[in-house]
């Protein structure tokens, strides 16, 4: 095979950046950029192949541990491995990943001009037989590069009736959970707003302490640093696991740019299998990448990368939004204009001082593309605890001078 179409240098070098990368972020990025298929070396096939299984068992991916696994599996070449070690790392394995997976294609494109030719000459296929042959590989070919062919609705609906769905994510808070129909459903971009100190952050806190008795959360603190935060969840009680309720602020990740923020999701969804998260808030957040001119654009651009990344991952991702004065007037959330933004949302959550009754707060879901109950639940604001309860027992002393009653005659009403 022609030399042009692989290049071991690339691949050593490749190999040798992912070895050395010392920054769990940076290694995460690195591996979505791979896959075995563009190594033509079978050693260095064998050596991706014991790194990316390393990774995904939360194990060391050096020199040791590669060995290691791949003598338990009698595929070890150690020249390769010492090539490998001796390679350069480069700080961006970016354009060593493109080149390398254009070669790969090449190759591919080249093995099936022999193929057709066998099939023609040698097995008398039919065209049609030779087209079906040709589409198959081409399907190959895009599923290595992230794009997949479409299925039939009939295969989608038989898959589903076959899988086991993903089971709701309770918030465990009773009225909340009534109006979700049990919780929310998996794979979600939650939009949540309000009228001003109308309690937002407190009841996203509430709801990852109380999921995290079951299920594993991050919370992308913006808004405060994690130490005033564990001020506050001290305060609480009741079933959790603090364990699985990561916390992350601005003084452990300086930045707050989108695309970093949907890899640490990615790295922790693949290391932690983390379900849930929270950011507080969207405005804190920045889009470097982004192209455009308009603000409203780029916080709707802001949205579409973070559904990219709940839709690959399943997560549920809660972010706090703030409102315009028409939003909290007219009960909409676009979000000061962006309709990409409103279009991105999965669910919108709205919460409001209630006008109806004094000291509640009313939370009513204005966009879902999941079963709700659409009528507005009130909840009151618990500030021992700093969390919301959906019931408030009202004491009423009877007065002895004006009715008559002994003082220690009352009555508790359930509101």
């Amino acid at each position: 095979m022609e030399e042009t179409l692989y290049d071991l240098a690339f691949e050593r070098i490749t190999l040798s950046s992912v070895i050395n990368e010392i920054a769990p972020e940076r290694i995460d990025e690195m591996l979505s950029l791979l896959s075995t298929d563009i190594f033509y070396l079978p050693a260095h096939q064998d050596i991706y192949t014991a790194i990316d299984s390393l990774y995904k068992a939360r194990k060391p991916m050096d020199e040791e541990f590669i060995k290691r696994t791949l003598q338990a599996e009698k595929r070890f070449d150690e020249s390769a491995m010492l090539d490998v070690l001796l390679a350069n790392p480069a700080m961006d394995i970016a354009s060593y990943a493109f080149e390398l997976r254009e070669m790969s294609q090449k190759r591919r494109l080249l093995m099936m001009t022999s193929m057709i030719k066998t099939k023609v000459l040698e097995e008398g296929a039919s065209a049609d037989d030779v087209r079906a042959m040709i589409d198959n590989e081409l399907v190959g070919m895009e599923e290595g590069s992230g794009i997949v062919m479409p299925k039939t609705m009939a295969q989608a609906i038989t898959e589903y009736d076959s899988m086991i769905e993903p089971t709701k994510i309770s918030t465990g808070i009773r009225k909340i959970d009534e109006m979700l129909m049990g919780g929310f459903e998996a794979a979600q971009l939650v939009h949540v707003g309000g009228e001003k100190n109308v309690g937002k952050t407190t009841l996203m806190k509430q709801i990852l302490y109380n999921t995290s008795a079951g299920i594993d959360s991050l919370f992308f603190s913006f808004e405060m640093p994690a130490w005033k935060m564990a001020k506050y969840t001290k305060r609480m009680t009741g079933a959790a696991d603090l364990n699985r309720y990561r916390i992350i602020d601005t003084q452990m990740m300086r930045s707050r740019d989108v695309m970093d923020v949907a890899r640490m999701i990615r790295m922790m969804w693949r290391r932690y299998g983390i379900r849930f998260v929270l950011i507080d808030s969207k405005m804190k957040l920045t889009h470097k990448t982004f192209k455009g001119s308009s603000d409203s654009d780029r916080k709707g651009d802001i949205d579409a990368v973070l559904n990219a990344v709940v839709q690959e991952t399943g997560i549920v991702l809660m972010m706090i939004t703030q409102l315009s004065k028409n939003d909290v007037e007219n009960g909409t959330m676009s979000n000061y204009g962006s309709g990409l933004s409103d279009y991105e949302a999965d669910m919108q959550i709205m919460l409001y001082h209630s006008k109806d009754t004094p000291g509640a707060v009313e939370a009513k879901i204005t966009k879902e593309r999941q079963e709700v109950q659409h009528a507005p639940v009130l909840l009151w604001l618990d500030k021992k605890e700093l969390k919301f309860d959906d019931t408030r027992a009202v004491e009423i002393v009877y007065d002895e001078g004006s009715t008559g009653m002994s003082y220690e005659n009352y009555e508790m009403v359930v509101v």
